[in-house]
């Protein structure tokens, strides 16, 4: 935490040195299951704290620490994100330059401007943890960024920016790979010939087994790289809404590789309700004479806030999906938050259930999470009870009792 400390002060006082307006903040987040069980008859209660970053072991704790600096003119500026606890994005950046009014150029992460989201849930789900069963979640992997009818984000690319007319948004980008020391996951970066093989490796190319294998990042092709290009038109009626077509590219080389488009609409017509319905559309791709086809998604997504009640929820059903011959099962995935804002907590209820049309049986899985969470000045404690359950046979009732805390700075 220190070092961590230490490259911020580090990092404001370079950009406050080249930059006229420079602002930090940032959050912190801690989280201990203070007692958990799996369900089993001779199962023992067990006790975790921490959270599991994907690529790493517990983290202690998450945070965020955030450094955005822009010159005096407020055409050029730059943003960093320190991010301990989370794996291997260890960080996140930018820099980027608006010579015109019209034109906006970002390299290094990039979250479009004509996003219009609409969240299901109130809790902070790196403490209420869920799996977010009612709405369009990231698609593919961290290189080709996340695909929604509302926007996509990119970790790492080239993104341009356009502003032709008053309440028109144009965004285009070409991602250039998560790189993690140097080294990026072929999975990801799709750096293989039609069979699997990594095409050309240099003498710096390391092989593991066929999952994890790494490719230098020299070796990254051109074409590979510039059919992921995605892209995003949004129109903003004002009154009314925000209305939006998504496009992100494909090589069709490998399934989950083709191109998809979305189409969604963001309703901010009513006070206190946000709302959002949209559509996604994955194409065919076909790989050794086999057919592949993600499935088609719908997801309607609804917010409202009435004084110290709120409920938000969304409903997502995916269908028409294959692979050869096998289609995939009929998925309808619901969640909705409940809360009521007392004068000294907030309680809420999370639920979540997804139906599954699985051959031979349907399988429905749910999670209930009753909570609280308690303000503290620039924070919140957050505790409740978690369980799960699932109509597979055999399968029991888990449960477990996480307690948290947030601070913002």
């Amino acid at each position: 935490m220190k070092r961590l400390i230490a490259l911020s002060i580090a990092f404001a006082l370079v950009a406050a040195a080249a930059f006229a307006q420079v602002s930090v903040g940032g959050s912190v987040v801690g989280r201990w299951t203070a007692v958990s069980s799996d369900g089993g008859d001779d199962s023992d209660l067990q006790t975790a704290w921490g959270m599991a970053p994907s690529g790493s072991a517990f983290a202690p704790i998450r945070a965020r620490v955030n450094v955005t600096a822009t010159n005096e003119e407020g055409n050029f500026g730059g943003w960093i994100q320190l991010r301990p606890g989370w794996g291997n994005n260890h960080y996140l950046s930018n820099v980027w330059w608006q010579p015109l009014d019209q034109v906006k150029l970002t390299l290094g992460y990039f979250w479009g401007g004509g996003n219009a989201d609409v969240g299901v849930t109130f809790v902070n789900d790196d403490i209420i943890t869920t799996d977010l069963w009612g709405r369009t979640g990231w698609k593919g992997d961290n290189y080709r960024g996340a695909l929604n009818g509302w926007g996509y984000e990119v970790l790492s690319g080239t993104s341009l920016e356009l502003f032709p007319i008053e309440n028109l948004y144009i965004a285009i980008t070409v991602p250039t790979g998560e790189f993690i020391d140097g080294w990026a996951d072929p999975a990801k970066m799709k750096i293989t010939d039609d069979n699997g093989t990594p095409d050309d490796p240099s003498d710096d190319t390391e092989y593991e087994t066929d999952v994890s294998q790494k490719v230098s990042k020299a070796n990254t092709k051109a074409e590979d790289v510039f059919a992921h290009t995605m892209g995003r038109i949004a129109y903003t009626i004002d009154g009314i809404g925000v209305a939006s077509v998504t496009v992100v590219g494909g090589t069709g080389n490998a399934a989950g590789d083709g191109t998809r488009i979305a189409a969604g609409f963001t309703l901010t017509a009513v006070e206190n309700l946000g709302a959002y319905v949209g559509f996604e559309y994955p194409f065919l791709v076909t790989v050794n004479d086999v057919d592949y086809q993600d499935p088609m998604e719908v997801n309607l997504r609804a917010s409202f806030n009435a004084g110290a009640f709120s409920v938000a929820g969304g409903v997502l059903l995916k269908f028409a999906g294959k692979t050869g011959d096998d289609d995939t099962p009929l998925s309808v995935g619901v969640t909705v938050n409940p809360a009521y804002a007392l004068d000294i907590l907030t309680i809420g209820l999370l639920g979540e259930v997804r139906f599954t049309n699985s051959d031979p049986d349907a399988v429905t899985e749910f999670h209930i999470v009753p909570y609280v969470q308690k303000p503290i000045g620039g924070g919140a404690i957050w505790a409740g009870v978690k369980i799960n359950g699932s109509t597979v046979e055999d399968s029991n009732i888990s449960w477990a009792i996480p307690v948290g805390f947030e601070y913002w700075f």
